[in-house]
């Protein structure tokens, strides 16, 4: 009996970066069952960073301006050297419209996988909804959000929640190491964050809310992990709000799971998510997350049980929950604690894969 080959899935992103988008993507990928699936993925700008094992095939700079609509052409050319049978097309921007008129053209099915919760669908990517044969969210939350927002019919949406490994967080337990290179004493109190540096993350209000809080808290520091477009102006904002000395900026790191062993505490101000792995990472590694109640973050976080919710852009309410558990390390602690048995039990990254490949079979079938 000659066994069958893996099926080969064609997963479209913009450009590969520092995002849970793009970190949810290669986690599934990785763990797909070889055995029935082989994934391949296509960044259309920028390359993927060198990881072992994630994907049979990588592709990258296949668009070569913002309307450079020969994309299409090589997107088709890729679908037929792979002899892809399903495409899915990844966030809401351009690798979102490209990735699903290709699949249309070459007569693929396809899925779009949305990882926002934002009013920043265009109306480009809203009118392929008839070329889209499921929209993927992330949470129950998210599910609702594209029903009633981009009003999508409930029987084609799927959700493949976003899931983080447990174990690799356990495992990456460094804290001492971590906070010898930080250079932070082990009675001091490290509040820690990661994200890409742009406005919606709201660092902002966050370094705002460090400079109410530090100068009574003389022994906590802020790490931030990450980097982007405004790396500049945030450097310049700690300057001139006096915490430049105990405000951390530690650049886009590939060693996430060790550093967040270093940290105490773990802080989200954005201004908009849709379901941000970093907290399920933070809770996973037993830290107790401060998050603004925007997205599906109330779907992760229980205030008081696993952490504490406030309201987005205010600094006052970010900096006083921030307070409370640095003064209070054993709730602290607790919370983590919870908070790590709940990513244990309910964010399992192997769930995601089971929901993933559950959906591929319908897509294809």
């Amino acid at each position: 009996m000659v066994a069958r080959a893996a099926i080969p899935l064609v997963f479209v992103l913009s450009r590969w970066g520092f995002g849970g988008m793009e970190r949810m993507t290669y986690e599934v990928a990785r763990r797909l069952d070889r055995a029935r699936y082989r994934p391949i993925l296509c960044c259309l700008k920028s390359p993927r960073e060198a990881d072992a094992g994630a994907a049979v095939g990588d592709y990258s700079g296949l668009l070569r301006s913002k309307w450079d609509v020969a994309v299409v052409r090589r997107l088709r050319d890729l679908l037929r050297k792979e002899r892809a049978a399903a495409v899915f097309a990844l966030g809401s921007g351009d690798a979102a419209f490209w990735g699903r008129v290709a699949a249309k053209l070459s007569r693929l099915p396809a899925a779009w996988w949305i990882h926002s919760m934002r009013d920043n669908v265009g109306r480009l990517n809203r009118a392929l909804l008839p070329w889209t044969d499921f929209v993927v969210a992330l949470s129950p939350r998210h599910r609702r959000f594209v029903t009633e927002h981009l009003r999508v019919a409930p029987g084609k949406v799927e959700v493949v929640q976003n899931g983080v490994d447990w174990a690799e967080h356990q495992a990456a337990h460094c804290r001492d190491e971590v906070r010898s290179e930080l250079g932070v004493s082990p009675e001091m109190t490290v509040i820690g964050t990661v994200g890409g540096l742009r406005p919606v993350k709201g660092y902002d209000v966050l370094i705002r809310a460090a400079a109410l809080l530090l100068p009574q808290r003389p022994s906590v520091r802020l790490a931030i992990v990450g980097d982007g477009e405004q790396r500049g102006a945030l450097t310049d904002l700690a300057v001139s709000e006096g915490v430049a000395d105990r405000v951390l900026f530690l650049g886009a790191r590939q060693d996430v799971p060790r550093l967040m062993s270093g940290f105490d505490v773990f802080v989200l101000s954005s201004h908009s998510e849709a379901f941000p792995i970093s907290a399920l990472q933070a809770m996973a590694a037993g830290l107790p997350v401060v998050a603004t109640d925007v997205g599906c973050l109330s779907e992760i976080v229980e205030p008081e049980v696993t952490g504490l919710l406030v309201p987005p852009g205010r600094p006052e309410a970010l900096s006083h929950a921030l307070d409370w558990l640095a003064q209070d390390r054993c709730l602290a602690r607790e919370m983590g604690r919870r908070g790590s048995e709940v990513v244990r039990e309910g964010f399992p990254i192997e769930k995601s894969v089971e929901q993933f490949q559950a959906l591929a079979d319908r897509l294809l079938h």
